[in-house]
């Protein structure tokens, strides 16, 4: 058997269980008599186990693929990158100045409008082209040593 929380349209939410092997996990909803199933009707976040005490609207208990770890809370996230030497993203301020202008022409503008699509990709390429300029510069900050040493031996 497997427990499942179901939500209906009418705002009945319930807890149900189904035969695990079962292909169809069906029931009718004790209100309004509309068909529930699992595929159409589950509640996930009733389902998963989940530790919201310290966020709202963020869910944990979840596998990290970049910590290679699994998250248990957003403390314990905090601990791993600290142990590991992390620190979090955090957006550069200049490019998301270009994200917010992005965003702002797309939402006000009209969707098939040439001046909003040449405006997103104006701010979009403005956005790249910092970030390719700042790659650059780091790369060459990183092979200066290399090249001063090279040059000094000729």
């Amino acid at each position: 058997m497997a427990f499942y929380t179901l939500r209906c349209k009418c705002g009945m939410r319930d807890e149900f269980y189904f035969d695990a092997n079962a292909d169809v996990k069906e029931t009718l909803c004790e209100m309004c008599g509309e068909a529930l199933s699992v595929k159409n009707n589950r509640d996930w976040r009733a389902d998963a186990p989940q530790l919201q005490t310290e966020t709202v609207g963020y869910t944990y208990n979840y596998w990290d693929e970049g910590l290679g770890c699994h998250v248990k809370s957003k403390q314990h996230r905090k601990d791993e990158m600290e142990k590991r030497g992390l620190e979090p993203y955090t957006p550069d301020p200049e490019l998301q100045k270009h994200r917010k202008e992005m965003l702002y022409a797309k939402k006000h503008g009209a969707k098939d409008d040439v001046q909003t699509h040449e405006a997103v990709q104006r701010e979009s390429r403005a956005a790249s082209s910092k970030r390719m300029g700042r790659a650059i510069d780091k790369k060459f900050d990183e092979m200066a040593p290399a090249l001063e040493r090279q040059a000094a031996e000729i």
